[in-house]
């Protein structure tokens, strides 16, 4: 009956392990995710992978904002979502790009006044 107990117990253990590593491995694949999001905004060094990143959640954003907002009446019903779609995907291109050019202006103002002033 001692060997059974034990056993149980490995198994109840294990099954505590699994739901913990899956959920931690969920949580690092969104955080991966995330990171790959904000790394045009985090990232200054301009690699393939931040800028595709960036023109891929462009995409994604202004798709799935296109898909859910009201569409224009005057367009036949296939042309009301397309045109909905690409009109977000345009509008958060240029957001994306004045969000980081405001950020990267700010950047650069705070240095410069950081700088020491002989007396």
């Amino acid at each position: 009956m001692t060997q059974n107990t034990n056993r149980q117990e490995n198994e109840n253990n294990d099954s505590e392990d699994l739901g913990q590593s899956s959920s931690i491995d969920i949580r690092r694949k969104f955080q991966l995710i995330l990171t790959l999001m904000a790394s045009p905004i985090t990232d200054e060094t301009g690699s393939r992978t931040s800028v595709l990143a960036g023109l891929s959640t462009i995409f994604v954003f202004g798709t799935v904002i296109g898909l859910i907002t009201p569409k224009n009446e005057a367009l036949t019903p296939p042309y009301q979502t397309i045109s909905a779609a690409i009109g977000y995907i345009y509008f958060m291109a240029w957001r994306w790009v004045k969000n980081i050019v405001v950020l990267n202006n700010s950047r650069t103002y705070l240095l410069k006044n950081l700088e020491c002033q002989p007396f």
